[in-house]
């Protein structure tokens, strides 16, 4: 995707969920939630604006990135990073979304980039609060935001879309292995996070001021009636 000279440059960071359950059962279409990840990583990977950097952290226990920092997207780097895709496994054991979360989301993107973090996942914490309260704080300066896709049938949607939310980006599922979803969620979440966002916006109607209302007459005075009581006065 191609980003407008108007635009900031981005660093777009991918964090895949490589625990176990990623690779447990098969999907209607027989392939595992991590094939799916493997699948969906390689389409963002191509989509990419030329101008940014980014880099790959996958997740379970512990986490590793692909690059030390950030890298340009380039063809070797591109290249890398299709590599790595290619060979994700389901070997990482548990879904600990804290601690790699943290890593991406710390400090600023360096030379003014606005940073935009996809989440990849099938899973379920114990600590969404904890989570949430990470992303809220990490995103609150509108240097950064959090996207998430959620894979297959038990990935909680608590979890996804909390995590979007707090990161004022937006949460997709796909459920089923179906490619052209699959596709059309990542090309979407993509341009979406290549768009400017909107905070603190404010709304001014200018209405044109209403007419003022015509002059009330004075009132006239009262006449008595022969038995002493105040009447209105008659008209002429």
């Amino acid at each position: 995707l191609a980003e407008t000279a108007s635009r900031p440059p981005r660093e777009i960071i991918f964090i895949i969920d490589r625990s176990g359950s990623m690779g447990f059962g098969r999907n209607r279409d027989g392939k595992t939630q991590m094939e799916s990840a493997r699948e969906a990583l390689m389409l963002f990977l191509r989509a990419l604006p030329a101008s940014c950097t980014f880099n790959v952290i996958g997740f379970g226990n512990t986490f590793s990135s692909l690059f030390p920092t950030s890298q340009p997207y380039t063809d070797a780097t591109l290249e890398q990073a299709t590599r790595y895709a290619a060979t994700m496994e389901a070997n990482m054991g548990g879904t600990e979304i804290l601690k790699p979360l943290e890593h991406a989301l710390r400090g600023r993107g360096g030379g003014g980039r606005q940073r935009q973090v996809f989440v990849l996942t099938d899973g379920q914490v114990s600590n969404e609060s904890q989570v949430f309260d990470l992303v809220r704080a990490a995103c609150s300066d509108g240097v950064s935001r959090t996207f998430c896709l959620g894979l297959g049938a038990g990935v909680s949607h608590l979890l996804v879309e909390g995590i979007a939310r707090a990161g004022r980006g937006t949460a997709s599922f796909v459920v089923g292995g179906d490619a052209e979803a699959l596709h059309v969620q990542v090309l979407s979440q993509l341009k979406q996070a290549l768009q400017p966002s909107l905070d603190n916006v404010t709304v001014k109607w200018n209405f044109p001021a209403p007419p003022s209302p015509p002059p009330r007459p004075a009132p006239s005075a009262p006449v008595k009636t022969l038995l002493g009581y105040r009447s209105p006065t008659l008209d002429a």
